[in-house]
């Protein structure tokens, strides 16, 4: 098959100069197979349907001659009528703006492409344009299990300048050696009808030893179009991931550019212990200073005890509202689940999250969010018809599913219609296997659940009932897809049944048994702290004191000489605890704006008394390293840990907008060890005087 001009010659192909992205009305040329001849065709619904295939483009010189510039893969249309008009494969057209350009590069013009059916790969996928090819409040798309259509980046082929008129989209397949399939350069306006249709619903993933470009990316899943601050381009960010024992090296490179969002950034490894480098859990001014835009930073740090669900994200001011947050993953080559599952994988990973249409500086002090994107897509309560994430399986088989809420706020209680789901692990602690219908699933938490695919081959809806903003699932609220193979491309029409086996926290045990520490009895500890938290109407409180983060990290002050809480800055909260202690919290619920779900950095613990409940279990505890405190004044969460990882770590509510308004603690343990256990690179001292510069700060 070979897509030509009805008359080529030295001048190029004239009908990429017609071809009008974003236009109110679109012009194509199309041939028939191999004849090379073309044909007009009229502004028509395009619907196609293709096989990805490799193909050669191809340059003419001045002399005539033909050069080869790039050996991409295109796809090949299959035979499909709309209207009278079959439709050719448009992803040539786009090979075809980017041959045009290359061929420039080089001095030559456009000549062909030239495909060769030889060279088919298997992977499918289906795509649906409207007639004037970008009102995007119409347009779906839809990628095949195969496939995964990212767009990456502001740059083009001609500059890395944010100004540049091209993006790249990249397709890639998990099946196909390096991943990628092909790369096309795009005409700028055309990434915001690829980000409107859903073009980043698949994640693609990286590491563990990787670069990680944050850039401001403009983004509408759910409908509407605004700047964001994403990790590669897209949300949620790429999965990052790893095997036990593995090392981790991220260079993380700051791209941001857009002033009404925060331009410095740092990364918070959620869930990671950082035995040894306390310097590489990326918590601003308590472990390091900010990133700087046009700068980076290499976090480097193994977890060789640990495997399991995880999350990063910025962990600066409520920056990660505004798109910096994706799943982290650490597979065990041994899990001791594995028989209980046949796929865990990429396409396993998922994760609820809040999305809003307002920057975060601009947002307020506990805005509303707009819309639930699972798997980063989903609807904002408005009418909007945006795609939906679809979720596949195969009849007989048993699934893995690795559930990550990333929100900035909200709670969210997770179902499957007609399916249980058997939880197996719990904020990367295996726990003996537990059959549940719901899950109700807080801010920073995850659970790994296996779910049988037995049901009848068919469309379930996948539901994430939030405990705020929109709770309703018509239209595809708060909703994705949950599609069998053989089952047909719609919404499914499945009913919602009350839930009979909800999940209780009090129910889940470590499958391996980890008595909580300390004395089975109340205060059967060394050091017995309670938590009593407030809110004034503009900050919250823990102890009377709101946590203003310092001017200088708080490790740093530590390695410049400080060695007691009195000495630490912010005043009131830092808290000191001696090494190899056994550690107490008690944090009464009823606050305001619960449930609160609190995180302790550095650690999992045993939480040996949980909200809604008055029993407690020294024995068999859950360990995690998130947890609610509730909302009622009779609840008094209690968690145990043992204080053997040295280094400030940060306790703070997960919904973000509260730790910015002043939930949060620090756990100073074994000051003075710090400094010889903890010996940070020159890159992080350098982190604070470039950061202070960035800001004007000496």
């Amino acid at each position: 098959m070979k897509l030509s001009t009805a008359a080529p010659d030295a001048q190029g192909l004239p009908f990429t100069d017609s071809f009008v992205f974003g236009g109110v009305s679109t012009r194509y040329l199309e041939s028939d197979a191999g004849d090379g001849s073309a044909r007009e065709r009229p502004p028509s619904q395009v619907y196609l349907r293709g096989s990805v295939m490799r193909a050669k483009a191809l340059c003419l010189d001045a002399a005539g001659a033909s050069h080869d510039v790039m050996d991409h893969l295109v796809c090949r249309a299959w035979p499909f009528i709309y209207a009278a008009y079959s439709a050719q494969a448009l992803l040539f057209l786009l090979e075809l703006r980017s041959v045009r350009a290359m061929c420039s590069r080089t001095g030559r013009v456009p000549r062909a492409i030239q495909a060769s059916p030889s060279a088919l790969v298997t992977a499918q996928w289906e795509l649906r344009f409207p007639h004037h090819f970008f009102p995007s409040n119409n347009a779906t798309i839809s990628l095949g299990s195969q496939v995964e259509a990212i767009i990456r980046g502001r740059t083009g082929h001609r500059s890395s300048s944010s100004n540049s008129p091209f993006v790249p989209i990249r397709i890639y397949s998990p099946s196909i050696a390096r991943g990628l399939l092909s790369e096309m350069f795009l005409p700028r306006s055309t990434s915001v009808l690829l980000s409107a249709m859903g073009a980043t619903m698949a994640f693609a993933s990286i590491g563990p030893v990787t670069d990680l470009h944050i850039t401001n990316t403009e983004l509408a899943p759910d409908g509407f179009l605004r700047d964001t601050v994403v990790a590669e381009g897209v949300f949620p960010g790429p999965i990052i991931k790893g095997n036990k024992g593995d090392n981790f090296q991220v260079n993380v490179i700051n791209q941001l550019n857009d002033t009404t969002m925060l331009t410095s950034t740092s990364i918070h490894w959620h869930g990671l212990f950082q035995h040894g480098t306390n310097d590489m859990d990326g918590v601003a001014f308590v472990t390091q200073c900010p990133i700087p835009p046009n700068d980076s930073f290499l976090y480097n740090f193994s977890a060789p005890d640990q495997a399991g669900t995880f999350w990063y994200h910025s962990h600066l001011a409520t920056q990660y509202c505004d798109g910096l947050r994706g799943p982290l993953v650490i597979y065990d080559p041994q899990d001791p689940h594995a028989s209980l599952y046949d796929v865990d994988d990429d396409s396993t990973v998922l994760t609820l999250a809040d999305w809003y249409h307002v920057p975060a500086p601009e947002a307020g002090l506990v805005p509303p969010f707009n819309a639930t994107l699972i798997n980063g897509l989903g609807r904002a309560g408005n009418g909007s018809q945006s795609p939906l994430a679809v979720v596949s399986v195969t009849k007989g088989q048993r699934y893995r599913f690795r559930l990550i809420n990333i929100s900035c706020d909200p709670n969210y209680n997770f179902t499957i219609d007609n399916h249980t789901m058997t939880v197996i692990e719990v904020d990367g602690v295996s726990v003996q296997p537990y059959v549940v219908d719901s899950i109700q699933i807080f801010a920073s938490q995850r659970y790994s659940f296996v779910l049988n695919a037995n049901q009848t081959v068919g469309n379930y809806w996948i539901r994430a009932m939030p405990n705020a903003g929109t709770q309703d699932f018509a239209g595809g609220l708060n909703s994705a897809i949950l599609r069998y193979a053989g089952a047909g491309n719609a919404d499914p029409n499945t009913v919602q049944t009350p839930s009979v086996l909800p999940l209780l926290e009090t129910s889940l045990h470590p499958l391996v048994s980890m008595p909580a520490p300390g004395i089975a009895e109340p205060g059967g500890v060394d050091i017995q702290l309670e938590l009593a938290v407030a809110f004034t109407g503009t900050q919250f409180t823990v102890n009377g004191t709101a946590f203003d983060p310092p001017t200088v990290p708080v490790l740093l002050q530590i390695l410049s000489g400080a060695k007691t809480a009195q000495e630490l800055l912010p005043m009131g909260s830092v808290y000191s605890l001696e090494p190899n202690k056994t550690v107490e919290l008690n944090i009464p619920g009823g606050a305001v704006g619960g449930p609160h779900p609190v995180h302790l950095h550095g650690h999992n613990f045993a939480v040996v008394r949980s909200a809604g409940s008055d029993i407690t279990n020294y024995e068999t505890p859950v360990w995690r390293d998130t947890v609610s405190i509730g909302t009622s004044t009779s609840d008094n969460t209690t968690i145990r840990f043992t204080t053997n990882n040295p280094g400030p770590w940060i306790l703070h509510c997960h919904i973000d907008w509260h730790l910015q308004a002043g939930f949060a603690v620090v756990m100073a343990e074994d000051i003075g060890d710090t400094p010889t256990i903890d010996a940070p690179s020159d890159a992080w001292n350098d982190l604070c005087p470039a950061y202070n510069q960035s800001v004007g700060l000496r």
